[in-house]
C-alpha cells in the first residue's frame, strides 16, 4: 500500500512550499509528485484532498 506525505521543502534547486510526496512501501525511493507554493498549512485530512480508489 502507498502513502501520501507532506513535507515543508526550501533547498535542492526546488521551489519553496510544501512537497507532496508518494510514499513507497518497504524501503523504495519516495517520489515526489507535486509542489505547493504560497502556502504554510496543508493538510490531507481536510475537504480540500478527495481520496480515489
Amino acid at each position: 500500500m502507498m502513502f501520501l506525505e507532506l513535507t515543508i521543502l526550501s533547498g535542492d534547486g526546488l521551489p519553496s512550499g510544501i512537497g507532496i510526496y508518494l510514499t513507497i512501501p518497504d524501503g523504495g525511493q519516495n517520489e515526489l509528485i507535486a509542489i505547493v507554493q504560497g502556502d504554510t498549512y496543508l493538510s490531507l485530512d481536510v475537504s480540500y484532498f478527495n481520496y480515489l480508489g
